[in-house]
């Protein structure tokens, strides 16, 4: 569910920047990489 939402999101973001494709990437790695995070700091 929160992938669909950031998904979204971060289509809307491009479409409004318009930013090259690689920026969405490199967005999407540091959003994975921070969710990752998370989840091994829960219990």
């Amino acid at each position: 569910m929160d992938m669909v939402i950031a998904e979204n999101k971060t289509e809307r973001n491009h479409v409004k920047t318009r930013r090259p494709s690689i920026w969405d990437d490199l967005i999407f790695t540091a959003w994975g990489k921070r969710k990752q995070r998370r989840q091994s700091w829960q219990p």
